[in-house]
């Protein structure tokens, strides 16, 4: 399976909340297109279905494990650390995220898990869920910190983007 291209802000796909995934079909082919995708970018640690184009509510997250139609429950304290967006090249952003994070989700093959993700792994399950959410981690700045980064945004609709370390999709109004 070749890697597929990542959608880059503000593509509308990026801004929909996805469907389920319905559970009387084969996830297979979005699944190996995801993990395709990911392993040719060695500093992703996870992606989401409409970051390639599929608005499905199906994600790679920590050791790029297969979550479908996850739901979470938000647990613990809160802490502000920089994230990063594979959609979002040459950005890293402040973010508020829980701790700790208990998940329900299916797997590739459909058996369902559950399971509580501590730190860094419920940091990417969090950041994942949002995608599939149909949010950005942008929703969660104060409106001065977005203003801020108008210059970013513009560059970002024309192309123009730090690096091209991976194929990407941009959106042309």
């Amino acid at each position: 399976m070749e890697p597929q291209k990542v959608y880059i802000y503000p593509h509308p796909v990026l801004l929909k909340k996805c469907e389920e995934f319905p559970k009387d079909q084969d996830p297979t082919d979005i699944v190996e297109k995801l993990k395709a995708t990911l392993a040719n970018i060695p500093s992703g640690v996870g992606l989401a279905a409409p970051q390639i184009g599929i608005s499905y509510r199906i994600f790679l997250g920590p050791n790029h494990r297969v979550f479908i139609n996850p739901e979470i429950q938000l647990k613990g304290d809160t802490k502000v650390g920089g994230e990063s967006c594979l959609s979002v090249p040459g950005a890293t952003i402040p973010v508020e995220r829980h701790m700790k994070v208990k998940v329900t989700w299916f797997d590739e093959n459909w058996v369902e898990h559950k399971e509580v993700f501590r730190k860094f792994e419920g940091i990417i399950i969090q950041h994942e869920f949002d995608h599939i959410e149909g949010k950005t981690f942008f929703e969660r700045l104060s409106k001065e910190e977005y203003e801020n980064l108008s210059e970013f945004f513009e560059n970002l609709k024309k192309g123009e983007v730090i690096h091209n370390r991976y194929p990407m999709q941009f959106y042309e109004e």
